[in-house]
Formats: structure tokens, sequence, C-alpha cells
């Protein structure tokens, strides 16, 4: 099922690499432009892209690496979006239908068990948060992924990959709490 047999350096220099990225996600959740997000997002999986082929996890590194290029296309094009340019949505659907075909063909090719099917379907509605431009489907894809993904880190002993999953799952139930506290609040100050 999955190679756990790495030498102990190995796995040291993946958590070093997963730490990296759990260092990232948290400094992506306190930006609000969605281009500054993208792009640390996609600097920070980078990391874990490479704590996973460490690991020889590689579905979970095949979705990655996808998701790490269409962060930071999507981040050149939300540049754009911001400097006033049109940017027609033909040719982003085109694009997030290219990774979700290329993502589907990664887990034919690289699939060990269940999960890495969960993992395709949570990756696919990551890519369609992107086209969207809902940022809200985009963070609740990326708790769903997180919450599957721990399956395969514990399977590869990816303590730290682990922890990043907990801690990105909780950071999307704090926001939400904290938005939904704050439009709480909204309303009863507008009710005086």
């Amino acid at each position: 099922m999955f190679n756990i047999t790495v030498p102990l350096e190995i796995w040291i220099t993946s958590q070093v690499f997963a730490l990296a990225c759990v260092v990232f996600t948290v400094v992506a959740y306190q930006v609000k432009r969605k281009a500054t997000t993208l792009l640390v997002w996609g600097i920070g999986f980078a990391f874990m892209g490479v704590a996973l082929a460490l690991l020889q996890s590689w579905t979970p590194f095949a979705l990655v690496a996808c998701g790490v290029v269409r962060n930071l296309i999507f981040w050149r094009i939300e540049l754009r979006r911001e400097q006033g340019k049109e940017i027609k949505r033909q040719y982003t659907l085109a694009i997030i239908l290219t990774f979700m075909m290329i993502s589907v063909i990664a887990v034919v090719f690289t699939w060990e068990i269940w999960v890495d099917w969960v993992l395709l379907g949570c990756s696919l509605f990551i890519s369609l948060g992107n086209w969207v431009q809902n940022i809200h489907l985009f963070r609740i894809a990326n708790a769903f992924y997180d919450c599957f993904v721990v399956i395969t880190y514990v399977a590869t002993v990816n303590i730290i990959g682990i922890a990043h999953s907990v801690i990105l799952v909780g950071a999307v139930v704090v926001f939400y709490v904290r938005l939904g506290w704050k439009k709480r609040g909204e309303k009863s100050i507008d009710s005086f």
C-alpha cells in the first residue's frame, strides 16, 4: 500500500518541508487579498509536495503539484484582474478543465487506496472554487481535502502533515465561527 520504510534522514527532511508548508498556510489565512493568498498557498504547497515526494505518497503529491501550478496561474490571473484587465471566463474555464483532467489522469495512474479518489473529488472542488471566484468554496473544499488527506499522512507517518491538516481545518472552522460571530454582532448593532 504505502512505502513507510523511508530512511530516517529522508523522513526528517520531509517533516521540515511539511513544516514550511504549515508556516505558509498560516500566513495565507491571514491575507485578505485573493492574489496574495493564491501565491502564498502555491509556495507553501510546493513545500508539501516535496515532503510528499520524499515520503513516496504519489497521489497526494500529484494532486498537490497540480494545485501548486493551478494556484500560481490563478495568482497571475488575479493580478491582471486587479490591474483592471478583463479575463475571459472561457479562458479560465479552459485552464480549470485542463487541471481537472490532469488531476483525474494523475489519480488513475497513482492511486493506492480508496481515499485517493476522495482526495481527487475534493481537489476538483478546489479547482472549481478558483474558477467561480468563490473563496468560500475554495476554503471549504480545502478543509474537506485535509480531512481525508490525514488518512494518507497517517499511513506515511507524516506527523507535520497531520498537524498541518488539523491546523488548516481548525483555521477554516475559526474563520467561519468568527464570520458568524461578526455578522451576529452586526445584526445586534443594527437593531439599536
